[in-house]
């Protein structure tokens, strides 16, 4: 619940954490039962940061970090405004870095008409706003199809003028080639209003979208196996060792040095990307021993064996740390992928 009734002026009230349990309810249902709905102060900024700061170490008796073996952290924004910003000074910027720091995914349900159409109940947004996934309804039975669209998202996405005018400004870049996606809250109004067959298609669009997100980052999901976005590229080296450049210019080389597999220094936004190689030579053939992958400040390194014995655990550091932990702001913006083979 939020607004300028509860009895913290100006804050949105947090109601507190619970688990849910096998029959699909909630240990406390009141966190979901108690809100106060009424105010007239919407400030999604302030409640995104709110909320991070906010989640316990325990949730009833869980100690989240000790007990749990992995930790998807999720948001999900709900307003039918735009920002109420008049006491609050946070920028898109500062919301990006919070956010990203923090190791969220977040999804917005806001009012943004995709289209024109209550049809078309959600869209991922990528290539900086200008390449999409649309979420449609698909007949009566609570299905729903997708379909891809190429414009700058300023020329379709549409909202209402008196209550949330600025919503392409202060809310969608914050999803923008990320793995959340923006939700038309007036696709849910209508169908809790009493369209059934669209309710039902906005609840199976958003959960099997979240699903995707939690289990696969940065990809998709087909016949239950997680597909990177760029699984169809040609570039890349591998055996002992085979190169394909980006021009899908092939070559092997059998030696033992380091080499510079790729660099770019304007790799998300000036961050930078640069990958390493380490040839070892064995007898008359070489192989890729160990790979270092830098994007900013942040470093992964990954070591093989040509001894089927040694290659039983993953070889590993995270910014020079032996199986250390991999930061959810890099999986989720740069899908990592660990596969163990050998060649015969």
């Amino acid at each position: 619940g939020f607004g300028a009734d509860i009895p913290t002026f100006n804050r949105y009230q947090h109601l507190g954490c619970t688990t849910g349990n096998s029959a699909g309810g909630l240990a406390d249902p009141t966190i979901v039962t108690d809100w106060q709905a009424t105010g007239g102060w919407e400030e999604g900024y302030h409640a995104i940061i709110y909320s991070i700061a906010n989640v316990p170490e325990s949730i009833d008796g869980i100690n989240l970090q000790n007990e749990c073996n992995t930790l998807d952290k999720n948001l999900i924004l709900v307003s039918d405004e735009d920002r109420d910003n008049n006491d609050y000074t946070a920028t898109l910027e500062d919301m990006k870095t919070y956010i990203d720091d923090h190791d969220y995914i977040l999804n917005l349900v806001v009012d943004s008409t995709v289209d024109g159409n209550l049809d078309n109940v959600g869209i991922q947004l990528s290539n900086g706003g200008h390449d999409h996934t649309v979420f449609q309804r698909d007949g009566d039975d609570g299905g729903f199809t997708t379909y891809t669209k190429s414009d700058w998202y300023y020329n379709f996405i549409t909202h209402d003028l008196g209550w949330a005018p600025y919503t392409s400004e202060h809310y969608i870049p914050l999803v923008i080639d990320k793995p959340g996606a923006v939700w038309n809250v007036k696709s849910l109004r209508d169908g809790v209003s009493g369209n059934e067959a669209l309710r039902k298609s906005f609840t199976n669009a958003f959960v099997e979208t979240k699903v995707e997100e939690i289990s696969c980052p940065g990809g998709t999901i087909i016949d239950g196996m997680c597909i990177s976005r760029n699984e169809n590229s040609n570039s890349g080296i591998g055996g002992d060792p085979h190169i394909t450049a980006w021009q899908n210019e092939h070559y092997e080389y059998h030696g033992q040095c380091d080499l510079v597999m790729a660099s770019d220094p304007k790799f998300a936004d000036a961050k930078g990307l640069h990958i390493h190689i380490r040839t070892k030579l064995v007898r008359y053939w070489s192989y890729i021993k160990s790979v270092a992958i830098r994007i900013g400040d942040d470093i992964l390194e990954m070591e093989g064996s040509a001894d089927e014995e040694n290659n039983v655990e993953r070889q590993y550091w995270v910014n020079f740390e032996y199986q250390g932990k991999l930061y959810l702001r890099w999986i989720h913006r740069y899908p990592v992928n660990s596969i163990v083979c050998f060649q015969a």
